[in-house]
């Protein structure tokens, strides 16, 4: 039982977005109740395990958890976006286009219903950042950025409601660099300082493919760029013929090729260009070895 319990707790600190809402759930394994860990959080581990890895064996097994993940439309907003969020994890693994559709799909249905909480909300807006963040199509960022400034927390809200709003506020304002998000989240240190002070993230890294959606060389720096094995990071690709950078602090130039700049806390690279040492130069980059 004990190990049951250590499962599911590594699942979440994968991951920690589809923790919220399972850890009254997962009580049940320390009680008498014991109920088994659900796939799409047991796909957080093995798909994690396979991105970083490469291993095959790890790649199969988490693919025979990925075709047993349903998507229904009798799923809560909450738990749609947390079985999008495991399958996002190992579309990165696997780059599985039959996933990719699956996800998609299920996006759309969380999207096509009506939210009624804070919950809901923000339940939205990290379905609408899970999806971007693996196509880099910009309709998924406006939307999540969207639910995410429809969230309220209150202060009789449950703990894990507001630890998932600083998260999900934490990760606009890192997305779009607005002002308003960050307020958000520090309002949380007036409402519960432990959520804060627990729920703290460093700056994460972002990685940033500036070229036209339909160049090829683009969607090559893309396509690796989803491969890297960081669980969590921020990837974003702008095409200038889409306008202005949603970002509003980050400037990158108009190239005359498809480019990919990638920025830690503490500086930002020269444009890179070649897809096959991409891992190599980040990894230079977040260890500052430039």
């Amino acid at each position: 039982m004990k190990s049951l319990y250590k499962s599911f707790l590594i699942c979440c600190l994968s991951y920690p977005l589809l923790c919220h809402g399972s850890i009254q759930k997962s009580r049940d394994i320390r009680s008498n109740q014991v109920k088994p860990i659900p796939a799409y959080l047991t796909l957080v581990q093995k798909s994690t395990h396979a991105l970083q890895t490469k291993n095959k064996q790890a790649l199969h097994e988490a693919a025979t958890l990925a075709r047993s993940v349903t998507l229904s439309p009798k799923d809560s907003l909450e738990i749609l976006a947390q079985k999008i969020s495991s399958l996002s994890l190992f579309y990165r693994a696997s780059l599985s286009q039959n996933t990719l559709t699956k996800i998609i799909k299920g996006a759309t249905l969380g999207f096509s219903k009506h939210p009624h909480s804070s919950t809901d909300y923000l339940a939205l807006a990290q379905l609408g950042f899970t999806v971007y963040g693996i196509t880099g199509q910009r309709a998924w960022l406006g939307r999540a950025v969207s639910a995410s400034r429809k969230a309220v927390v209150l202060p009789s809200d449950s703990y894990s409601l507001k630890t998932f709003a600083h998260t999900i506020w934490h990760q606009s304002y890192h997305y779009t660099g607005l002002e308003l998000f960050k307020q958000k989240a520090e309002k949380l240190k007036k409402i519960q300082p432990s959520v804060i002070q627990k729920n703290l993230q460093p700056q994460p890294l972002h990685v940033t493919i500036v070229g036209a959606k339909e160049d090829e060389a683009a969607q090559a720096l893309y396509q690796m760029a989803l491969s890297y094995p960081v669980v969590s990071y921020i990837l974003s690709w702008w095409d200038p013929s889409e306008g202005p950078h949603i970002h509003k602090k980050q400037k990158y130039p108009k190239l005359k090729k498809a480019a990919v700049f990638v920025c830690t806390d503490r500086l930002c690279s020269l444009p890179l260009f070649d897809p096959n040492t991409l891992h190599k130069r980040i990894d230079q980059i977040v260890n500052q070895k430039i």
